[in-house]
Order: structure tokens, then sequence, then C-alpha cells
């Protein structure tokens, strides 16, 4: 048996040491922390980004290793000091209002609400035929005057005058006996409003005579009862659009201020109270939204408008409402069917007025709310009233930076989420107002005319639009990431593959080394040397064929098969 040649036993014969006996625990530990620093240095050798080499280099001396890693560590801080700025800017600043480069057609647009109060809130006409009804219903030994002053003090439910309760015991009496324990106070006071056909004397829309009583509705304002024009906040109804533009293309109205049925005025003045408004929102002025201005007796006003329009974009939708800064009028509805801020502050409001009175002032809107506020305040409520409107004269809608200030405990209503619409329609007014001639208007009757007229419309075509869009969109923000990312570091989107790719590669190999786990006797026979033969090289050798087998290799050629013969003989021997 031939062995093996000199220069292969030296190698042959080399003798391996085994390792010294370790516990399983520590060896486990161990090795996958050099499993972790493996794959770093893999990842830091062959990383696109730049400099990583560095740090693990061989050549490389613990004082350059040291340079790179606080250069390194400075240029990070640098690069996240910098990200959260851009961060801020996506959600913060992608949400802008831009001007609309068409106008929108003003003869599209809808007519704002219209609502005529007269300065006079209580009649002195109905005022004395409710005290004469009183009067014969012997309910009480007090005069017809007695009685009307007593009703007088009913007013106050207008202006929250704070009185004891005891100032108003009279005519609380009356009212409950009269009416009865269960009577409502807010129809008590639209009885006592003037109405709309005494104050109503005749009105154009868009050029045609109409009917003062078809187009005008009694109904609940800021101010109480009031004449209201296009004012529909809780239905579908076809509101009335902007026809045209120009004088002669609006709302005209002639208007009796009746100053002989003044009894309890709001003002020291007389004359009307007239409010512009959107269609869909409550009246309050102190929700915004809603111009007031005064106009008196023998008095030619003209209301010249013009709108500005905000169109929120359906791309916003996905925004937080805190981000956009506005709802859709679908979104969130508060009194009404539709969203409008002015109902959610007034909302808010009586919300805040239940909590601290247990009532519900008449005028405001209870639509839907019976169930809920099923107290009208009455004259007893007029104190804790009147104390609450001192305590809460500011109003904050929605958390913002610039209204902190005014946020104090108990002296500020903060509603938190009654921001603006995202598609709204505002109003501008300028009024001009002028003398009118008393011998203009037709009047059956010789006693002296007072009337006054109101001209309301549109002075021009075409409404601006603002609209409310995304201005930096998602892959801009990538965009400018990834440019400081690879301005600071030399990273792309492969970085990050590689990061990952590495990353699986380590953890695989760890759950590998974890399941694959031995005992301390198996791992030692593992690492034993294993023995050393030599080779017996006719293992080597390919076993001969015979001639039958040879034979059979049709393809053959002869000369091949004689030389095959001669070399497994050869072999052989």
């Amino acid at each position: 048996m031939p062995t093996a040649r000199p220069q292969h036993r030296g190698k042959l014969a080399v003798s391996y040491g085994r390792a010294g006996r370790v516990t399983r625990k520590r060896s486990a530990q161990s090795s996958r922390f050099q499993t972790l620093i493996k794959y770093f240095n893999l990842y830091c050798k062959h990383s696109t980004m730049m400099g990583l080499k560095y740090l693990v280099e061989d050549r490389a001396t613990w004082t350059v290793r040291f340079l790179w890693t606080i250069a390194y560590g400075l240029i990070l801080w640098l690069m996240w000091t910098f990200i959260p700025l851009i961060y801020k800017d996506y959600f913060t600043s992608s949400i802008k209002d831009t001007q609309d480069s068409n106008d929108f057609p003003t003869e599209h647009i809808e007519f704002p609400g219209i609502a005529i109060c007269s300065v006079n809130r209580i009649s002195l006409r109905k005022a004395t035929m409710l005290a004469t009804d009183m009067f014969d219903a012997s309910i009480s030994n007090m005069t017809v005057e007695e009685i009307l002053h007593a009703i007088r003090d009913l007013g106050h439910l207008y202006d929250d005058d704070i009185k004891s309760v005891k100032d108003y015991e009279g005519i609380i009496t009356l009212l409950s006996m009269f009416y009865g324990d269960d009577y409502d106070i807010a129809e008590v006071m639209k009885y006592l409003t003037p109405e709309c056909a005494s104050l109503l004397v005749t009105c154009v829309f868009h050029g045609d005579q109409r009917n003062c009583s078809d187009i005008f509705s009694f109904r609940r304002t800021q101010n109480g009862f009031c004449c209201t024009f296009n004012y529909h906040p809780n239905d579908d109804r076809h509101l009335e659009l902007v026809k045209d533009v120009g004088f002669d293309y609006g709302l005209d109205i002639t208007l009796d201020p009746m100053l002989d049925d003044y009894f309890y005025s709001l003002l020291p003045t007389v004359g009307f109270k007239v409010m512009v408004f959107g269609p869909r929102h409550y009246p309050d002025a102190n929700s915004g939204g809603v111009t007031e201005l005064l106009l008196a007796p023998l008095t030619k006003g003209y209301l010249i408008l013009t709108a500005l329009g905000l169109s929120g974009s359906d791309s916003i939708r996905s925004y937080p409402v805190g981000t956009r800064n506005c709802i859709f009028r679908n979104e969130n509805p508060t009194v009404y069917k539709f969203y409008s801020s002015s109902d959610c502050i007034v909302a808010c409001r009586m919300e805040d007025i239940w909590k601290f009175c247990n009532c519900k002032p008449f005028f405001y809107p209870d639509l839907g709310l019976e169930k809920r506020y099923n107290r009208t305040c009455t004259l007893e409520d007029v104190p804790c009233i009147g104390k609450y409107k001192e305590n809460r004269r500011v109003v904050v809608p929605y958390p913002k930076k610039s209204l902190k200030h005014l946020i104090k405990e108990n002296t500020t209503l903060y509603c938190e989420v009654c921001y603006p619409p995202c598609n709204d329609l505002t109003y501008n007014v300028r009024n001009d107002m002028y003398p009118a001639n008393p011998e203009q208007f037709e009047t059956d009757s010789e006693a002296d005319v007072n009337h006054s007229i109101l001209h309301i419309f549109f002075i021009h075509g075409g409404t601006p639009y603002l609209k409310l869009d995304v201005t930096y969109k998602w892959y801009q923000y990538l965009s400018d990431f990834g440019g400081i990312c690879e301005f600071f570091l030399g990273c792309s989107l492969i970085s990050c593959v590689e990061i990952v790719y590495y990353a699986a590669l380590c953890l695989s190999e760890l759950c590998t080394s974890r399941n694959d786990a031995e005992t301390n006797e198996e791992a030692e026979i593992r690492h034993e040397q294993p023995p050393i033969q030599d080779i017996y090289w006719n293992e080597l050798v390919p076993r001969c064929k015979t001639t039958k087998q040879l034979k059979r290799l049709r393809k053959v050629p002869k000369r091949l098969i004689t030389f095959s013969r001669t070399y497994v003989t050869k072999l052989s021997s």
C-alpha cells in the first residue's frame, strides 16, 4: 500500500488544540456578540454611506477611528436638527389658501340671509291687549296700567339686566296665573314682538314685486324674533341666488318703524337693526360672520355687497382637523343638519349656560334640542344669566396659540372644536345712508310718514375664491428628507435597503445559532480533532470494465477500446 509523500506528512500531522471548557450561557452570549460585531463590520466595509469604512479599516489607528466617530456624531446631530423642521412644515404649512385664478360667477352664488329687527322689542299695542286680557280674567287686583308696567319687565330677558328675583315677582305671578305653570316664555315673547306684516310695507326682489309674507319668516335671532329673508339652516330648501348684479337686481324693502308702538327699546334710538349673514348660519354677532347696522326712520339705505368664497379641496379631508383648521359641512353637524361655526359656538354657549343656570335663553334655536334643553330661561333666571354674561364675554372657538392668553379660568368660554367651515362664503357690506323724502311714500293715512327704504344688491360680477389645498405634497417632503440625508451622510434609499439586508442576515444567524444550541459535551465532541488516516490511492482509481461491457459502447472506436484495455492492465499490475 503506497504511503503518503514526505511533503504531505508535515501538514497532515498537525495537532489541533481544543478550547477550554466554558458554560453554555456564556458561550451563547459571546457568540451573539461576535455575530453582531461581524455584521457591523461587514456593513461598514460595504455600505454606500461615505466614511463608514474608516471606522473598521484594519490599517486605521484608534485615534483615526475616534475622530471619525466624533465627526459622525456631529453630522447625525445636525441632520436630526433639520429633519424635525421639515416635518413640522409638512404638517403645519402643507395646507394653504391660494386665490383661484378664475372668479366664480356672482350669478351662481347664494344671496345672503337678511334679518330685520325693530329696535322696539315689545309692541305697545300687543302689551296693552295682553294686559287687558289679564285684567278681564280677574287674576289680580292690579289695574291695566300696573299690569303694563309689570309686562315691561319681560324686556330684561333681552338685555339680562341684573336684578333680584323679588323685582319680578309681579309679572311671574301674573304669567303663572294667566297661562298656567307650564307656559312657554318663548311663545309669550313672540306674541309681544312687533309683527312682520306691520313692519314690512313693500318688498321687491330681482325687480319683481313680491308679497313680504311669502319671502320673509318670523324666526329667532340673537336679537329675539325678527323678520328673516333667505334663512334656512336645517333643510335642503333651494336658497335664493343672485340673479344679476346692479341696483335693479337686489332686495328692496320699504319699512315702517311704527314709532307710536314703542314700548321697550333695546337701544336709546328708534328704527331698525339689520343683520346680513350666511343663509345657513344662525345670526349671532358674537359668533362672527354677521354684519349689523342701524337704519333710522326717513332714511334711504344702500347695502352694497361683495363676497369672498373659500373652497376646501377633498385632498385635505385626510388631514386632522387641527392641521387643516376647518371642518366640512357634512363632517360634524351641531345644532342643525349642516355644520356651521356659528351654530357650533351657539351650541357651546347653550351647553355652558345650561351648566350655570340650568336653562336655555328663549331666542336661541331649539330645533332638535328640545329633549336636551327642556327648560327655557324665565325672569327667575335673569340674575344667573346676567352674572354668566359678565364672566363669559370672551369666546375661544378652537385651540390656537395666539388665543392662549385669552383663556382664563371662569372668565373665558373655551369651545375647542368650533373650527371655521372649509367651504364658506363671506359677505362684505358697504353701507351708504341718505335722508329720504317723505313725499315719495304713497299712503292712505294722513298721519306723518316715517318710512325707511333699504336697497341690498351686489355691485359687480365675479366672486373671488380662495382655494384651500395641499401645497406641500408627501413626495416633496420625501425629496427634502432625502436631500438632507444625502447632504450630511451621502446615503440614499439603497442605504436603507442595505441596513435591512444586513440586519436580516444577522437576525437569521442569531436565530439559527439559538435553535441549534448544543450541550457542553456535544460541543466538546464536535470540536475534537478527527482521526487522520493514510489514503489508499487505489480507491481513487475507477474500476475497470470488462470487454463485453466495452463492446456495448457502439459508438466508441476500436483503438480507444484497445488503449483502455492496455491502460487498465497496467494499472492493475
